[in-house]
């Protein structure tokens, strides 16, 4: 099949000090087919130090990476060619890599079609959406998460206080295009910090490292990184929530008048909850966050990759992410308005063309809402 990557070994000729020629097996192939948004880890098992090149827009090796391992992701179907020189002073190597790239067989969704996970901090609306019910576990509060955000299926989830979050995927890599953002994430008007991972390892589950998407407030004084804070279960469904964090600051997520249900996320069998991540100083964050702006202002709730920072705040390169995770930013109480939380209702990839979908109504709080099927990119 035209869709198959082709595997075969490849053996390299290495000129050795005594005019030998011995056989190795480097470890990647002449020539691999794939399909778009798909990726490929290229492994070298020769070491020495290493080049990654590739043509650029006029035909000349352009430098793509000195790592050892090279991930190769395309947004459109194509022919790719890269060249690996390992410099390595007993047995330099050059080799060239063909990789044919299709139109992927069965078309692409530009919305979510996983939730790998949703653990809410506590908060005014959990409990209420997605709606808890008695015998319902993380594994069914998963599934009811993804029911409500994935597709255009105009539901909305409550990630409450500081820290809580979702973890969602598509069923594609989504590629790091150049110049361009990536993709948008739709809410409702609290902010939320967005984290990237890349499944390296090729396991399907979101364990590699994760990177933060560093918005306008990143670097501003005002921000707390490394900010960690712990819920504590309450007694009874109408006590407030207690928290304590590693600032040496203590207080409560108050009850309301609005929702009585219990605040605490009722189905994790835990006392208490831990969440860690950059803490926000107030909700007027300009970009680069969820729910900051109406969901309209395309420009302001889309995302770019090429913003990812590890936990140094050292940038870094990702040719594309397997995971998006969105958690709450901020700790704030606003009276008797309750915390300030991130709502989440969908997601979607901004290279992959819209099917002709129709604008999704969400109801919030009482409050009808109208998620617009997005443009194909940004200008």
């Amino acid at each position: 099949m035209k869709y198959k990557l082709i595997t075969a070994g490849v053996l390299l000729c290495l000129c050795a000090c005594e005019n030998k020629i011995p056989m190795v097996n480097l470890g990647i192939d002449d020539v691999y087919v794939t399909e778009r948004m798909k990726k490929i880890i290229l492994h070298p098992e020769f070491p020495g130090q290493y080049e990654w090149s590739a043509p650029d827009k006029n035909g000349n090796d352009s430098l793509v990476s000195t790592e050892r391992d090279y991930i190769f992701i395309a947004e459109l179907p194509g022919e790719y060619h890269l060249k690996l020189c390992i410099i390595n002073r007993m047995n330099p190597v050059m080799h060239q890599t063909r990789i044919v790239v299709w139109e992927e067989q069965v078309a692409y969704s530009r919305y979510i079609t996983q939730v790998y996970e949703y653990r809410p901090a506590p908060g005014q609306l959990v409990n209420t959406m997605p709606l808890y019910e008695a015998g319902d576990t993380e594994e069914t509060m998963r599934r009811k998460a993804q029911d409500s955000i994935s597709g255009i299926n105009g539901g909305i989830i409550s990630l409450g206080g500081f820290g809580g979050y979702v973890t969602f995927g598509f069923d594609h890599t989504v590629v790091n295009v150049s110049g361009k953002t990536d993709f948008k994430i739709l809410g409702n008007a609290e902010p939320g910090i967005v984290m990237v991972s890349l499944d390296r390892n090729y396991n399907g589950i979101p364990d590699d490292e994760w990177y933060e998407l560093a918005g306008s407030e990143y670097c501003k004084p005002e921000t707390t990184h490394l900010y960690e804070i712990t819920y504590y279960k309450p007694a009874s469904d109408t006590a407030p929530v207690y928290w304590s964090d590693n600032r040496g600051e203590t207080g409560y997520i108050a009850k309301n008048i609005n929702h009585s249900q219990n605040y605490y996320p009722q189905w994790l069998p835990l006392e208490q909850l831990t969440f860690s991540g950059t803490k926000l100083a107030g909700n007027a964050a300009d970009w680069g966050y969820v729910n900051n702006y109406p969901n309209e202002w395309e420009d302001k709730i889309s995302f770019d990759i090429n913003r990812a920072v590890n936990k140094n705040g050292n940038k870094v390169h990702l040719p594309g992410v397997d995971f998006i995770r969105v958690y709450t930013g901020l700790n704030r109480q606003c009276g008797q308005l309750g915390e300030i939380s991130t709502e989440l209702s969908c997601a979607e990839d901004l290279h992959v063309e819209v099917a002709g979908a129709p604008a999704a109504t969400v109801r919030y709080d009482g409050r009808n809402r109208t998620l617009f099927p997005a443009k194909a990119g940004i200008p």
